[in-house]
């Protein structure tokens, strides 16, 4: 960071390794002073398109509010504009802080970082009653050599390879900056490890299975986008390399091995840095616009469109209208593609969470963390719906 004005910062952020990526930021500043008007330009992000223009702002963590009030993280700022500088693009905000000598983060998003993963994780394992429908294993270790958890979640889990339920996959966090997606698969953990009546259902008809965390090195190294290997992990599904992509190829064998076990659904759950609601991507081969559900889906059971029909249904956040099935070139290599095309599974899906919020009566409201909680908890739900209404159909 440097000084370039009375009061005016430039930060220079630090690219993902071997890529150019950068379109996150989390830091300190300390030795504030209580009602001024400080400026800082983040001038290095490389996306051409931003919420910040359309009403998304800061994020602010004040070390004393937190002692003296028990206030975590809280939107600040004004005056945010994100605009072209060169060949690169500048977020510019004015923040007043008001304390002297406060020590403050500014962030993107609410962090979650890999200590929290653990934290949660082994919570759960210390839950008398949670410990019981989850087991944790290893799934793999990644380049850096960090553990990548899996989570097995039914009504035996020790004993899963044993019966003879249908499987559902889910994964989060393959992209390190879209921190609201571990939020949110937090939330879909807890619903699903609960002791609510639609939980033990789930948990008697289905084994679950979850990897919270897909790349741990990027999340440790402060990327946005890319592993240590200078890879969007999700652009090599259609081969992942056993060495340098061991996340992927590890998720995607047990996937395989799965197959067998009637694999029937698949979800990875994503930030969006450009649109606003929650939203999902699904996979149609004859979709021609998104928002709709096509007329050849109507009464199909097996619809892609359904799942994400009764998240609409059920949360305010979600938008039905902001969903797209359609399969981009762009998109060929990524897990919910491959997964359909590969693994023949008409159901698999990115789950998409705005960087921003959603509308209520016509105003925008940005995502808090309880709000990121409760979108997971009603994807879970959402699984005991879609069941309900195939079993009626």
């Amino acid at each position: 960071m440097s000084k370039v004005g009375t009061r005016e910062y430039d930060l220079i952020l630090r690219p993902d390794k071997d890529s150019g990526h950068v379109q996150w930021y989390y830091f300190m500043v300390a030795n504030v002073r209580k009602n001024v008007s400080y400026v800082i330009n983040i001038v290095n992000f490389v996306k051409n398109k931003s919420l910040y223009n359309q009403g998304l702002k800061p994020l602010l963590y004040s070390t004393k509010d937190a002692d003296r009030k028990k206030i975590g993280w809280k939107r600040a700022g004004s005056r945010c504009v994100y605009y072209s500088r060169g060949n690169r693009y500048t977020l510019t905000f004015t923040i007043e802080f008001d304390h002297d000598r406060d020590v403050c983060f500014l962030a993107h998003c609410y962090p979650y970082v890999y200590t929290d993963l653990q934290l949660f994780l082994s919570s759960l394992e210390n839950d008398v009653s949670r410990k019981k429908t989850v087991l944790r294993k290893e799934l793999c270790r990644s380049l850096a050599g960090n553990q990548v958890d899996l989570l097995i979640i039914s009504d035996d889990p020790q004993n899963w390879q044993k019966n003879s339920k249908q499987s559902i996959f889910l994964t989060a966090r393959v992209h390190p900056g879209e921190t609201q997606a571990s939020w949110a698969m937090q939330g879909c953990i807890e619903f699903l490890t609960s002791n609510s009546p639609e939980a033990l259902f789930l948990r008697q008809k289905y084994n679950f299975f979850v990897v919270p965390m897909l790349n741990p090195d990027g999340v440790i190294n402060g990327h946005y986008r890319c592993s240590l290997a200078g890879q969007d992990l999700n652009r090599i599904w259609q081969n992942p390399d056993f060495t340098r992509h061991p996340c992927i190829w590890h998720t995607k064998n047990l996937m395989k091995n799965l197959l067998s076990k009637k694999l029937i659904f698949f979800c990875d759950f994503h930030g969006h840095s450009t649109k606003k609601n929650a939203f999902m991507y699904g996979c149609d081969p004859n979709a021609c616009f998104p928002g709709k559900v096509p007329v050849h889906q109507w009464k199909n059971p097996n619809s892609p469109c359904n799942f994400p029909m009764i998240m609409n249904e059920i949360s305010t956040a979600f938008s039905f209208q902001d969903c797209d099935f359609r399969m981009h070139k762009s998109k060929l290599t990524t897990g919910r593609v491959v997964v359909y095309r590969e693994f023949g599974i008409t159901q698999s899906y990115t789950f998409e969470v705005s960087f921003l919020g959603h509308k209520i009566s016509d105003n925008m409201v940005h995502f808090n963390i309880t709000d990121l909680l409760q979108l997971g908890q009603h994807f879970g739900l959402a699984f005991m719906k879609l069941l309900c209404s195939c079993e009626s159909g």
